[in-house]
Parts: structure tokens; sequence; C-alpha cells
């Protein structure tokens, strides 16, 4: 009888033991995915202003060659840039 409760009380540690290292695993697991979600939400949002700022500077390029240029044409793209134009 002594014995089979202190075979229990083993088992018992043991799977708290192991309970303890799958929670630590879950809470790392959990936290490298948030720190990754995080990264490629910062990633798509440099791409996504680097794309809208490679649009404006088209745009400069082509008022610079003479391309479709209206006064208009020039204040919205400095604008854009925030350049000041006299």
């Amino acid at each position: 009888m002594q014995r089979q409760l202190t075979e229990k009380i083993q088992r018992i540690n043991s799977l708290e033991d192991n309970e303890l290292m799958l929670r630590e695993q879950m809470r790392t697991f959990r936290e490298d995915f948030e720190s990754e979600r995080r990264d490629r939400e910062q990633a798509q949002s440099r791409i996504a202003s680097l794309e809208s700022e490679m649009e404006v500077l088209k745009q400069q390029v082509h008022i610079c060659r003479g391309d479709h240029v209206t006064s208009e044409t020039m204040k919205s793209v400095f604008m854009k840039r925030k350049i000041k134009i006299k």
C-alpha cells in the first residue's frame, strides 16, 4: 500500500513537471508568434510607404522630363513630398 502511494506521488510530480514545461513552451511559442506577426506587419507597412514614395518620385521624374506638366500636377506632387514651391 505504501509503495503504491509513493509511486502515485512520483507520477503526480512527474506530470506536474511536464505540465510546467509544456506551459513554458506554449508561452515561448506564443511570444515568438506575436513577435513574428509584429515584424511582418511592420515590414508590410514599410513596403506600402516605400511604394507610395516611389509613385511620388515617378511623378516627379515625369514632371522634370516635361511629361504632363501643369501647375496643378506640380503642386500635387510637391505637396506629397512636402517640398515648398514658390
